[in-house]
């Protein structure tokens, strides 16, 4: 069996990295700009979809390793074909390149939920950012920098609020996962976004 590496993201995990608490906040402030669903896809196509990866073709998404790595990393954007097949072989989703590139041409409508869920899964971001009828006061907490929290920790907030546990606030999460390994908390990140995907798609079946 082959060695997983401890900065390699999991089977099932998005190859963007990952980002800062800042990072994450500023994101979710530009794809606020734009006024459509359309607008804030072609951005993530264009401008967020940069995969760093070693020379064995092995994907880090870890920022720090990132960082500390320079040049030694490779760099590619991953390409609307990229997203659209990490979607089927990840999410179970089946959607065309044609049919994203349509859908950030403005071409075609918003998707379905469980794919404007998937691109959000892909691009590591709140899925409530990406519909513009969102109202704004749902959207405060994604625009948080206040509170201090690794971006896992953040994830799992996310993921929390997503599948009803609202009343969780980001200062608790710090430290109830102060002690717990980065393993641990991408294993919870798997379970509460399966939860979430359970959920979603038990939705669009009532």
């Amino acid at each position: 069996m082959t060695e997983q590496r401890d900065d390699a993201p999991a089977p099932s995990d998005s190859p963007i990295p990952r980002r800062s608490p800042a990072q994450q906040a500023e994101l979710h402030r530009k794809l606020l700009s734009f006024d459509t669903f359309a607008g804030r896809l072609k951005h993530l196509l264009a401008e967020e979809s940069r995969v760093h990866y070693r020379k064995d073709g092995a994907v880090v998404t870890d920022p720090d390793v990132i960082a500390a790595s320079g040049s030694a990393l490779r760099q590619r954007r991953a390409s609307a074909q990229a997203v659209a097949t990490w979607l089927l072989d990840q999410r179970g989703i089946t959607i065309s390149r044609q049919q994203i590139n349509n859908i950030g041409a403005g071409i075609r409508p918003m998707p379905r939920a469980s794919i404007v869920n998937g691109f959000a899964d892909f691009w590591r971001i709140d899925a409530r950012v990406l519909d513009p009828a969102t109202p704004a006061e749902h959207l405060a907490g994604t625009l948080d920098t206040d509170t201090k929290l690794a971006a896992s920790d953040w994830r799992i907030l996310e993921l929390m609020n997503d599948i009803g546990l609202e009343s969780v606030q980001a200062r608790e999460i710090g430290p109830a996962l102060d002690r717990s390994t980065r393993a641990h908390k991408q294993a919870l990140i798997e379970i509460l976004s399966a939860i979430s995907q359970d959920q979603k798609a038990s939705t669009e079946h009532d």
